[in-house]
């Protein structure tokens, strides 16, 4: 990759984390959930009780966006 980029957004009660680059990619739907870094990227989203989003295909780079909101107590 060239470029990448980290963004943080914060508002009460939801973080949005959002990562990305212009890398080589790759098919998102090939890798599975055994392959580490996804495996613990899911793991820790989860902890959390977040949604973890990752797009990204061959030649055309990577975003991945984890998205944490507080659940409403009603």
């Amino acid at each position: 990759a060239r470029r990448a980029s980290v963004s943080l957004r914060y508002l009460p009660g939801l973080v949005e984390l959002l990562v990305s680059d212009d890398g080589r990619g790759f098919e998102a739907g090939a890798r599975s959930a055994d392959h580490l870094g996804l495996r613990i990227m899911m793991e820790r989203t989860e902890a959390i009780g977040g949604r973890l989003r990752i797009d990204s295909g061959p030649g055309r780079g990577t975003e991945v966006e984890v998205v944490w909101q507080q659940q409403s107590s009603a």
